[in-house]
């Protein structure tokens, strides 16, 4: 589920503070914007966007989980298992000791295009790949020489 502050049509708007945010990694950006892309009722599971981004669960649950120690995310029970919600603006809650700020103008925001969102979400989709097929084939080299107790490496019972 998205909590949009006004329906926004066929274009997806991101606030200038998000994009201009500097804890947000590029990877994140990119989930984020893909996530807000979506309709307000779309429930968003780790498995699907995984697979829309050629990456594991894992490693979009890893992003979902940084999106929301800034506030961005939040994870809930959903019928089939968790799904996230997302916000527009960070939701961070006050400490309880300090008194509310004063609301801050609304920053200033960017109409992206959809040439502008499509081609960020390429080039997010294909940073992931890669980082994928890297860490396949650092697991690969891995084992590719196993090592006995002694860090021998063994080859078809001879020990070197």
């Amino acid at each position: 589920m998205i909590e949009r502050n006004e329906n926004r049509g066929l274009f997806t708007r991101i606030s200038n503070a998000v994009l201009r945010d500097p804890s947000m990694s590029a990877e994140e950006l990119g989930l984020y914007a893909s996530m807000l892309s979506r309709p307000d009722n779309w429930e968003f599971s780790e498995y699907v966007l995984s697979k829309q981004f050629g990456t594991t669960p894992q490693e979009i649950r890893r992003i979902l989980l940084s999106l929301e120690r800034k506030g961005y995310t939040r994870e809930r029970r959903g019928r089939y298992g968790p799904v996230w919600d997302l916000f527009e603006r960070p939701e961070k809650p006050q400490p309880a000791s300090q008194p509310s700020e004063p609301a801050a103008a609304p920053a200033e925001e960017h109409t992206l295009t959809s040439e502008e969102i499509g081609q960020r979400l390429i080039d997010h989709a294909n940073y992931l790949r890669r980082l994928a097929a890297e860490r396949k084939a650092a697991d690969a080299a891995k084992q590719i020489a196993p090592r006995t107790s002694a860090g021998q490496v063994t080859t078809a019972g001879n020990s070197f």
